[in-house]
Parts: C-alpha cells; structure tokens; sequence
C-alpha cells in the first residue's frame, strides 16, 4: 500500500497531461527526443505501467499512453480490434504526421498495436516491430502450440517490410 501511495503522489508531480476526453497522455516529454513511443492499453482500458519502466522508455522516446474510449461519460467504446487500431491511428497520426512508428501494448493493447501496425505499413509507414508487454497467450480451441508459434512469426514476419532499410537508419 505504501509503494501504491508514493507511486500515486509521484506521478501526481509529474509534468504528463491529457486535453479533455482525449484518449491519449503524454507520460514524459524531451524536446532532445527526436521519436515518439505510443503505449496501447491493457484490457481494464487504462494504460497502467511501472514508472520506472515508462522512465526507461523515456530515456529514448517521449512516452504516450493510449486509452480506451468509452471510459469516459457520453464515449463509445470501441466494438472491434479493427476498429480501436484504426481509432487510435488517426490519434497518433494528429502527433505524429510520418516517420518511423514505435507502438507498444500491454496485454490486450499488444493485439491492439499489432493491428495498428498492420495498417501503418499498409499506408506504406514505417513500423518498428511492435513492443508486447504481458501479451495475451492463451490456447485457442482446437488450435496447436505450434500453429499459435506459427501464426506470431508470421505477423513478425509482416512487419519487416521493404522499408526495414528506412528503420536501420534510423538512430535511437
């Protein structure tokens, strides 16, 4: 209980801020930081991590949480993974106009930022492979270990497009 309370007053000091009803927060900002790290939300809605691991985030990226809508009084939530990625999309597109993509979900948000991704390169965007953080694995029925394996390499597969020369250029 005592971490939970230093961590809350913590954070209460910090500079991060949110516009009314928006759905995503800026955790931590360096005008020094050239790129940009969006964090999708975990299945409670929220975008709840460990300060000392959005501080070592922050070390290379001006952190931002996404959260999802319909947390808020007169939101609707979102109904379909294609749909919240697309939504969340046009958020990060309002920051962040071009260059390389850096998504990170957690649980849940791990799917969510996938699928994002998915629909970056298909605007032809640069996407570096997508952070999952605590990443849902659970057995589908009838679907063997080895064909979930198989389906995850390929999403990683599809996210190391032409454009991977644009990404090891790029200096983090």
């Amino acid at each position: 209980v005592d971490r939970i309370a230093s961590f809350i007053e913590a954070s209460s000091r910090q500079s991060a801020h949110a516009e009314p009803a928006s759905i995503i927060e800026l955790l931590s900002e360096d005008a020094s930081r050239e790129h940009n790290i969006f964090l999708v939300h975990g299945r409670n809605g929220h975008v709840f991590i460990r300060k000392d691991f959005i501080d070592r985030l922050s070390r290379k990226f001006n952190v931002y949480g996404i959260r999802a809508r319909g947390l808020l009084p007169g939101e609707s939530p979102g109904v379909s993974i294609a749909g919240m990625a697309g939504d969340y999309t046009a958020v990060i597109k309002n920051i962040q106009a071009d260059g390389v993509y850096f998504l990170a979900g957690v649980c849940v948000g791990s799917i969510i930022a996938a699928e994002m991704a998915i629909g970056l390169n298909r605007q032809m965007d640069v996407v570096a492979p997508v952070l999952a953080i605590d990443p849902p694995v659970f057995p589908l029925r009838g679907v063997a270990k080895q064909e979930i394996r198989r389906q995850l390499q390929e999403l990683y597969r599809r996210f190391h497009s032409p454009t991977d020369k644009q990404l090891s250029d790029t200096k983090l």
